[in-house]
């Protein structure tokens, strides 16, 4: 947790605190069944994997519970429309040790940080602590055992092999993060939204030469718990909301011509409104018909100046997932920047910064926003001219 420093008296802070602490123990969301039996889950297994010739040095628990909303329709009509409530377990257990574990990569091998370093399972939706207890200990039990088998396979691997250019630990320290928010509740009016989905959608069915006229509603709220053996412990909850407009047609030569709007938002009222959607619909009508009319360009090789949208994509495709760490380590990626870590890829006046505790750029909200990442590290913004960075810097991801 960080700490400002208040600009108040002590003495006016202090009466400030003794006044509204009544208020704020009141405001604090209620402590979570269900963090409390992942809790007392992880004490039992650490303590009874003490015992063991190889106890884990490592283990985390993570509760996803997803509440959906879907609702889609095309040329005026509804095909779909529903909502489902699930909650999944993921897991990480670790053995050896941070600079090599059951998750070093065996030559030859599949990697393994794909399915075999996590275990996922469906976990009862009424906070029964029994129920979801016995649901990790079980597959705490498998991780282990399996976790054993690959950490032989590695050191058995690593013996006969000559050494690997990289030399980074398989999981790195990061200072646990304690943090609880409420649960967002999600409601959707499916009615009326399956009424909104066949207006925006019956523009569409005007036009014999439009194919595939659709919108689509999709909702979710997530509630997230997490913990694990380094003494993290995190309760956070989001909302989301998608509009998605599409439809496509074909040119006289057969080639497809698709177009498409998406409208995101954190909450419903961040939608865009009827008015709003309208005008875009019409605008992907006429974009579609001004596309059969167009020439075909032909591919070719020259200087290229992209802007808005399209630079971003570009940047973001062709650049920024190839600097990511578990790029460079994994034998089954590109690892197209391996042999430059330390080094400028882009000159010195291109500046960048990743920032996902922005929420918000103008008015436009960032889907990319959050406050804790998937293994509980605090996410933080990190300002940088793209030198490419070691192959793992935070967390255990290998």
């Amino acid at each position: 947790m960080r700490y400002r420093q208040s600009i108040l008296p002590a003495c006016l802070a202090l009466l400030f605190a003794v006044l509204s602490r009544a208020g704020a123990q009141s405001a604090a969301p209620a402590p979570s069944p269900v963090l409390a039996a992942m809790r007392q889950e992880l004490a039992r297994s650490v303590e009874t994997f003490k015992k063991q010739p190889t106890p884990p040095y490592f283990i985390s628990y993570e509760i996803t519970e997803a509440r959906t909303a879907f609702v889609s329709g095309a040329f005026g009509t509804i095909n779909a429309s529903r909502e489902n409530r699930r909650r999944v377990l993921g897991m990480d257990l670790r053995v050896g040790t941070p600079r090599f574990d059951n998750t070093h990569e065996v030559a030859g091998g599949m990697p393994s940080f794909g399915f075999e370093r996590f275990s996922l399972a469906g976990v009862p939706l009424e906070d029964d602590s029994i129920a979801i207890r016995r649901i990790l200990w079980y597959q705490t039990d498998r991780m282990y055992k399996r976790a054993v088998e690959q950490l032989a396979r590695s050191k058995t691997s690593a013996q006969l092999r000559v050494a690997p250019e990289d030399a980074s630990p398989d999981c790195s320290p990061e200072p646990p993060a304690k943090y609880t928010e409420p649960e967002k509740d999600v409601h959707v009016d499916r009615a009326l939204w399956e009424k909104k989905v066949r207006e925006y959608t019956a523009p569409f069915g005007r036009h014999n030469d439009i194919y595939a006229g659709e919108a689509r509603l999709s909702v979710e709220g997530e509630t997230r718990w997490y913990l694990n053996s380094d003494g993290a412990e995190l309760q956070t909850s989001s909302a989301y909301y998608r509009l998605l407009i599409s439809a496509y047609t074909r040119a006289d030569d057969g080639m497809i011509l698709p177009r498409y709007e998406s409208f995101v938002a954190f909450t419903p009222s961040g939608l865009p409104d009827d008015s709003t959607v309208a005008k875009a619909v019409a605008k992907i009508i006429a974009d579609l018909h001004a596309l059969k009319k167009a020439p075909v360009v032909r591919a070719a090789t020259a200087p290229a100046i992209l802007s808005g949208r399209a630079s971003g994509v570009f940047f973001h495709e062709v650049f920024g997932h190839r600097v990511e760490g578990h790029r460079q380590k994994s034998e089954e990626e590109s690892q197209t920047f391996k042999g430059k870590v330390g080094e400028r890829l882009l000159p010195r006046d291109f500046s960048v910064f990743f920032d996902p505790t922005q929420r918000q750029l103008g008015d436009v909200e960032l889907a990319g926003y959050y406050l804790y990442d998937n293994e509980g590290v605090t996410a933080r913004r990190v300002d940088g001219q793209w030198v490419v960075g070691t192959p793992q810097t935070t967390g255990c991801t290998p």
